[in-house]
């Protein structure tokens, strides 16, 4: 089954329906791949669990950096089944074009996923585009990796202007996602393109962002187009930046894993209902 969404600029996209079962087992694995091939390390899991299930009213986007070809699903095993299979609460990721939408079976695989096929370079109107803002104007999900590539550099890459275009036409709540291991899990420049085992990754969920209610989106509206393009879009970055420089503070003391490991069973986030 196919569904056809229509963007501003008159184009299309015609992809595959997101598949419960697809969800499933891609969730499944990305459990299984972060929590057992990895070791992982999170930061208030609790903050976007909890935003993702109960803010029903209001769009999310996430954000984070980008170091390798498996963060999306791979960071995704942090998520309790309940949005891993949830068709409406999941999230709706930006694919490139020319790696998950290469072949026919690739397009079905990941348009089931909830991937949205984007081309690189083509800019920030585009049908991708389009359709991620059409979702998100229905209350839905929507994750970015604004770097617009793998950088597994230990300095962000400053973030394209998509994410300002998405946050300009649908006042979402925010969520920056910093992370670090990715890179060493599945490195780069390497002669065995396989991932490491035993590896540690971290991720770390910021707070929650409302930019109408701080006033940020109040100030983008009385700038020009491309002044409030690169107004949002630094702003997400600085709270992105500001993210990793906590985290790595967190990092710096002794036993934080341990400390970590307690504070996870302490901020259990109490269990939601189906929130369709």
């Amino acid at each position: 089954m196919t569904g056809m969404a229509s963007t501003s600029n008159g184009k299309s996209l015609q992809l595959a329906s997101p598949k419960r079962w697809i969800l499933g087992a891609v969730g499944g694995l990305a459990k299984l791949f972060l929590n057992h091939y990895c070791r992982a390390h999170v930061f208030n899991k609790h903050k976007l669990v909890e935003t993702v299930l109960t803010n029903t009213s209001r769009p999310v986007i996430t954000v984070a950096n980008h170091s390798s070809v498996l963060d999306d699903p791979g960071l995704w095993g942090i998520l309790p089944w309940r949005i891993l299979l949830h068709r409406k609460r999941m999230r709706w990721a930006l694919g490139a074009k020319e790696i998950c939408f290469s072949t026919a079976a690739t397009s079905w695989f990941f348009a089931s996923g909830r991937v949205i096929p984007i081309v690189r370079g083509d800019g920030i109107y585009q049908p991708a585009m389009d359709l991620a803002i059409q979702k998100l104007k229905k209350n839905e999900w929507v994750h970015i990796f604004s770097e617009g590539k793998v950088n597994q550099d230990p300095v962000m890459l400053p973030f394209r202007w998509g994410i300002a275009r998405l946050i300009l036409a649908s006042n979402p709540i925010i969520i920056p996602i910093w992370h670090q291991g990715m890179e060493t899990v599945m490195p780069e420049k390497t002669k065995i393109y396989f991932p490491r085992c035993r590896k540690d990754v971290v991720v770390s969920i910021g707070e929650p962002v409302d930019l109408s209610a701080n006033g940020v989106l109040e100030a983008a509206k009385r700038m020009d187009e491309r002044e409030a393009r690169i107004f949002i879009t630094d702003y997400v970055f600085q709270q992105t930046l500001n993210l990793q420089k906590q985290t790595q503070r967190l990092m710096g003391e002794p036993k934080w894993k341990e400390l970590l490991a307690s504070q996870q069973k302490d901020a259990a986030p109490p269990r939601h209902g189906d929130p369709s």
